[in-house]
């Protein structure tokens, strides 16, 4: 089943009753605080690695938690840049080229010889990728080179760019500008090729089964407005957190994804489990959070590291989440969920109200637009009748209430729907059949709309996720966010900050 988030206004009051559950506990702690910049930090396991530019020129360096003592990887004449870590294998860009250091062995597994080289090396422990400029001036290719058997070589080029690569077993992820920006993976044993996703890809990351990984991508979806997608099956949207303004950069380890969001003006991480449905901000602060990285290990711990300008210059830092999920309570100040949205409830907060009444020789029909342009979320429609023997209600261009006669079968009747509101439903419509004097009143209420097991055509069953979780038809990939949206009650804890010493 499809998952979408979505994170409005309007979101955040109808999963009120899901904000006021506490914050998991965690804690931060700088790793790495030196002159100049330490960025692009990499975690895996105990192996936290990234660029340091203490010194004349950028190093390698890697910081092991096991012991607290950092570790020299790559620090000869020049720059050594953009290190990439998966278990004991760390690649990065050095002069002449992309290189591959073993942490155990302390060697290096693969020197660089190549040209033209334009960076952002990823690997696994089968397989480095890098970006590489053409040849023929005609833009960025994929390079990847194998580093178990069978070791071969290859490139992923074509028109435009082919750019973002991403590694996980014996898979290579990248993004194909050449094709409106859609979302590609590789089998480098095999060949196969299956597209993830069509469409305004700007970043990916993979984990999970090494015969099908789970890909997470970053998507423009227009306006300025970038939001994350997961993926557990090629071409199927899995999950999607929908939230203004711009989210980029995911990494994903496990269930758990992280990503930056800017759309408080500041670049700042957030953790989203994919099995709970939790979201939130670890550090909220005025500072920016950068180019992270995420390493869960179950039952154990999630870590996710950054690099933060607090100091001035970009430092390294890393918010440690134990597992499982521990609770520190609510916030003192936040406020009490409010009740369930009734149709009886003189105090509800009304979106719309029309009545329609059957006059001989005019329509039975009206229409009104929603209050305050609210095009996203749920709500809950309440339609009283009496004399009608038919009705139909319609947000934006959607029949959600289709009443047939048989639902009529007493003159005053009552019926309740909750349904989900997309963008572009700026209105709600609706038209009645029945005797002369005939009445039907339809009102479109907001509030904590009790949560449903399904909604909308298609639907079947619960999702994993807790209450306000709900079923909708699979997406069609990155290019639409599907047919049926379905708030998972994330919205509200997203939008919580609070911060951490």
């Amino acid at each position: 089943m499809q998952r979408i988030v979505h994170a409005t206004a309007l979101a955040v009051a109808l999963a009120a009753p899901v904000a006021a559950r506490a914050l998991p506990v965690g804690d931060l702690r700088w790793l790495v605080e030196a002159p100049g910049e330490q960025t692009k930090p990499s975690i895996d396991g105990p192996y936290v690695v990234y660029a340091d530019h203490s010194g004349a020129d950028w190093d390698v360096r890697m910081y092991d938690l096991s012991t607290g003592t950092t570790v020299d990887v790559a620090v000869g004449p020049g720059d050594q840049q953009s290190p990439d870590v998966s278990r004991s294998v760390v690649a990065y860009r050095a002069p002449s080229g992309i290189e591959v250091y073993s942490i155990p062995l302390r060697a290096l597994l693969r020197s660089g010889a190549e040209q033209d080289v334009a960076g952002a090396p990823a690997t696994s422990e089968a397989v480095v990728a890098w970006e590489r400029d053409a040849a023929d001036g005609s833009g960025r290719d994929v390079v990847w080179s194998r580093l178990l058997q069978p070791k071969v070589n290859g490139v992923l080029g074509g028109p435009g760019d082919q750019h973002a690569p991403a590694a996980f077993g014996d898979w290579v992820g990248l993004v194909d500008d050449a094709d409106g920006g859609a979302v590609r993976m590789l089998d480098t044993t095999t060949g196969e090729v299956r597209e993830v996703c069509p469409g305004r890809a700007t970043g990916l990351a993979m984990d999970g089964a090494p015969d099908a990984p789970r890909v997470v991508v970053a998507r423009d979806a227009g306006g300025g407005d970038t939001d994350v997608e997961v993926y557990d099956t090629p071409g199927v949207l899995g999950a999607a957190l929908r939230v203004p303004g711009t989210q980029r950069n995911p990494h994903v380890s496990g269930d758990w994804v992280a990503f930056e969001d800017l759309s408080t003006g500041h670049s700042q991480v957030v953790l989203w489990n994919l099995a709970t449905g939790t979201a939130f901000v670890p550090h909220p602060s005025a500072s920016d959070q950068i180019l992270n990285d995420v390493s869960a290990v179950p039952g154990q711990s999630v870590r996710v590291v950054f690099a933060d300008d607090a100091h001035g210059d970009l430092d390294i830092a890393m918010y440690t989440l134990p597992l499982p999920l521990a609770d520190d309570g609510a916030p003192a100040n936040w406020p009490p969920a409010p009740p369930p949205a009734r149709c009886d409830d003189p105090a509800a907060i009304v979106l719309a109200d029309l009545t329609l009444a059957r006059e001989t020789g005019k329509p039975f029909v009206a229409q009104a637009p929603l209050a305050g342009a609210v095009t996203e979320g749920r709500v809950l429609v309440c339609l009283d009748a009496m004399g009608v023997s038919s009705a139909g209600v319609v947000l934006g261009d959607r029949p959600v209430i289709a009443a047939t006669p048989a639902d009529f079968a007493i003159p005053v009747h009552h019926l309740e729907r909750v349904v989900t509101i997309e963008p572009g439903d700026g209105r709600v419509a609706a038209a009645a059949a029945g005797v002369p004097g005939a009445t039907l009143r339809v009102r479109v209420l907001g509030g904590a709309v009790p949560p449903l097991a399904c909604e909308g055509p298609g639907c079947g069953g619960h999702l994993d996720g807790g209450p306000g979780t709900h079923g909708a038809p699979r997406g069609q990939g990155c290019g639409s966010a599907g047919a049926g949206l379905a708030p998972l009650g994330l919205a509200a804890a997203l939008l919580r900050r609070r911060r951490r010493a």
